[in-house]
């Protein structure tokens, strides 16, 4: 039976591949609910006792392989929980049988590989979806809403800071006090502007494409690093727009420290991660932002497999879209020189141009 087919309020049945800690912090518990939307049938993780224990967790089998995992004909969907190097092998094998997939973030290894995928999905026919989680945050979430809407008017810019601590011990050791403490983040892919990065640009979704990023990045750890650990980000937009965001990982004292405030022609939006304040010309007081529905990364899937284009999750075209600004972000930290994105429509090989610093067309 297909998924179109069956009440709303039916489980779909999955396949998880991962089982490392966003799957323990963010999918155990929404799946471990008395009515869950998915239904984990089979669960693979290339560390079998991870596996082993998300699969006793949710009453699943866990698969001694990514096919046997997904060869399962109850199978509908497929949650992919890996590091981003081996998103593209997870989410193809799942497209090849026609099944609907959540992958987490970032999509691909980087833009091209992104791009690669959404064009893949596309082909395929099936719902896809990209797990950006703060879009599902409250504070987030009604922000997002009131710039959709135009409540402050004409987008001017955008200021803030996205940073995390408890990541490194005074003398600049892995802490391992997090339960996103996962090994590759500390690896040469695992940089700041590579994990956090994408959930800045999302938040500067509603004010366009990006036309250009300036950006600087640095390490505050005294030995030689893999990876930055602190980066600028400057983003210009088609409408006119600009955007400054600091993203780090030395947030001392915090877990996390999440401050952005959008100013427009007819008022202003601050939001943090639990809520979001508006003030405008038309009601000169800083009030509370109206809350919008409650809904998970899982709801919002659960409501793509069905059809319902009104999710408001990311799809493989627009973590496709926000890998390749990413890209020309780590360019520009690189060659000191203002960059512009790839577009998802531009042809692949196409080298993109840089520019001066200090120019902006």
């Amino acid at each position: 039976m297909s998924t179109s087919s069956r009440g709303s309020s039916d489980p779909v049945d999955v396949a998880l591949v991962g089982a490392g800690n966003v799957v323990r912090a963010l999918y155990l518990p929404l799946l471990s609910t008395p009515d869950p939307l998915f239904r984990v049938r089979s669960v693979f993780d290339v560390d079998g006792a991870a596996a082993q224990h998300v699969a006793h967790a949710l009453g699943a089998r866990a698969a001694p392989s990514l096919r046997e995992a997904l060869d399962d004909d109850r199978v509908r969907a497929v949650f992919v929980c890996t590091p981003k190097e081996w998103h593209a092998e997870a989410v193809h094998a799942a497209l090849d049988r026609s099944l609907h997939v959540l992958c987490e973030k970032p999509l691909g290894r980087d833009g091209a590989e992104a791009v690669e995928l959404w064009r893949a999905a596309e082909g395929a026919g099936v719902a896809h979806m990209v797990n950006f989680a703060y879009r599902f945050r409250a504070g987030p979430a009604a922000a997002r809403a009131l710039l959709r809407a135009g409540a402050i008017g004409r987008v001017y810019h955008l200021h803030g800071t996205l940073a995390q601590g408890r990541w490194f011990t005074a003398q600049g050791l892995p802490a391992r006090e997090r339960r996103d403490a996962t090994p590759w983040r500390y690896g040469p892919t695992g940089g700041v502007v590579s994990d956090l990065g994408p959930h800045v640009v999302d938040f500067c979704a509603p004010l366009g494409d990006v036309l250009w990023t300036q950006a600087w990045t640095s390490s505050l750890r005294a030995a030689e690093q893999a990876a930055e650990d602190v980066a600028g980000l400057s983003l210009g937009f088609a409408g006119g727009a600009v955007a400054h965001l600091l993203v780090s990982r030395w947030a001392t004292g915090h877990h996390e420290k999440l401050s952005i405030e959008v100013a427009g022609s007819d008022g202003s939006v601050v939001f943090d991660r639990a809520g979001a304040r508006l003030w405008t010309r038309h009601s000169p007081e800083w009030t509370g932002a109206p809350a919008v529905a409650d809904r998970t990364f899982l709801t919002a899937f659960h409501a793509a497999v069905r059809g319902d284009g009104t999710h408001g999750g990311a799809t493989f075209r627009d973590a496709a879209a926000n890998a390749l600004v990413v890209d020309a972000i780590l360019r520009g930290a690189r060659s000191g020189q203002v960059e512009r994105p790839l577009t998802v429509t531009s042809p692949e090989g196409t080298a993109p141009r840089s520019r001066a610093a200090g120019s902006r067309r």
